[in-house]
């Protein structure tokens, strides 16, 4: 509750701030970038479904995960994240349903569930530091976007060349923060167990990389298509920089469904590119009400399909 309270707090602070006529701005967002971003929402909630599916599988070594499932388990939990703190219902929450459905071991469901969002953190952390350097104005746009591409290709080259020994370096970073997390007050009871290193077949790490990559442009793409709904005047490229940063942002994001974090991330990155303020707080209202309907309405559908399915 607490945390909720924190979460309300800080949003509610930036619509207090910015006032009601600036609010009045969501009456009239334009449809089409509106139908854009939820179909980047469906891109995002597939490229999940696809990585997680296959880390599953790999991990297991036969088909233990399909990819309606797999999909369908990150919705429910996406969805619950939105009362709850991240780490609760996306790494606990998926991995508890592993366990349950699929006759996984808890280690084994872990494994996966934090393999899945380990990409995540990969890809956020090698695209935050030139999009910092970006919006500090150390680098053109230019230079930024051609770090962003050699960082990824070398990483990318990496995983396809080395992806044993990279395992065996990321499972020790893991347990080596959880032990050390485990000793910190307030942390220990929001850790998982200690995880063994994992064996995958070749090629599968530089494709859940891949994967990784489209899910962090869909996500760029739709936080743009939210900008044009507003008709907001702001380069593409500002999204590009910012969604990084603004990912970044839920690893300390101890509210619900990092609510008023994010926003308050990409308040700091808008502004700092020169976006009005009577723009940037509808811009946020916007992009947490309409991920809030695109996430509901896919739920929906995926527990429709699922039940046709099994009938």
């Amino acid at each position: 509750m607490l945390r909720m309270a924190l979460g309300l707090a800080l949003f509610g602070g930036l619509l207090a701030w910015a006032g009601l006529d600036a609010l009045r701005k969501l009456a009239y967002l334009r449809p089409w970038p509106v139908l854009a971003a939820f179909a980047c929402t469906l891109v995002i909630v597939a490229s999940i479904g696809m990585r997680w599916r296959m880390l599953a599988n790999a991990l297991m070594g036969r088909p233990v995960l399909g990819w309606l499932d797999s999909c369908r388990y990150f919705l429910w939990n996406r969805a619950l994240g939105f009362v709850v703190p991240k780490d609760v219902s996306d790494i606990a929450g998926r991995t508890l349903l592993l366990t349950s459905r699929h006759a996984l071991s808890l280690q084994q469901a872990a494994t996966s569930v934090l393999l899945d969002r380990g990409f995540d953190v990969l890809t956020m952390l090698l695209c935050a530091g030139p999009a910092l350097l970006f919006l500090s104005d150390a680098v053109t746009e230019d230079t930024a976007l051609f770090l962003m591409g050699v960082l990824v290709l070398i990483s990318y080259a990496l995983l396809q060349l080395a992806s044993d020994h990279i395992l065996a370096f990321a499972t020790s970073l893991y347990n080596a923060i959880r032990a050390l997390a485990h000793r910190l007050p307030g942390l220990h009871h929001r850790t998982l167990e200690q995880v063994e290193r994992p064996h995958l077949p070749q090629q599968t790490l530089s494709r859940a990389f891949l994967l990784s990559v489209i899910k962090l442009l869909a996500i760029s793409l739709r936080f743009t298509c939210f900008a044009q709904a507003l008709e907001m005047s702001a380069s593409p490229l500002v999204f590009i920089m910012g969604t990084p940063i603004a990912q970044l942002s839920f690893l300390f994001a101890l509210t619900p469904g990092g609510l008023g974090i994010l926003e308050a991330t990409w308040y700091g990155v808008l502004l700092h590119s020169g976006i009005s303020r009577s723009l940037i707080v509808p811009f946020l209202v916007e992009q947490r009400v309409l991920t809030m309907v695109f996430v509901g309405v896919l739920t929906a559908c995926g527990e429709a399909l699922g039940s046709r399915i099994s009938q």
